[in-house]
């Protein structure tokens, strides 16, 4: 890991970018700072050679995620997403 100082950076520069091997399936993941995704997900690629990105949602992203849980969680429906309750 790098110890350079690192600027504070917007919650939409900061992605966390899981990808895995075509061949057999080796998960790797990474936190990427980059100015937007594509950025990003050309950074994993360079750095993780034979890898494909499957999934590197921004920090924004993973809030809002964890937001639309928790609605969920409380009995409520958030907006544009389905929730199928199973447990009931």
């Amino acid at each position: 890991m790098s110890s350079e100082t690192r600027k504070l950076v917007a919650d939409d520069q900061i992605f966390l970018i899981m990808g895995a091997d075509e061949e057999n399936g080796a998960p790797q993941c990474a936190i990427v700072l980059a100015r937007d995704a594509e950025e990003a997900r050309r950074a994993f690629m360079r750095n993780y050679r034979g890898l494909v990105p499957m999934s590197w949602p921004s920090l924004r992203d993973i809030k809002l995620s964890v937001e639309m849980i928790e609605t969920a969680q409380y009995g409520g429906f958030p907006c544009n997403v389905t929730v199928i309750n199973e447990i009931e």
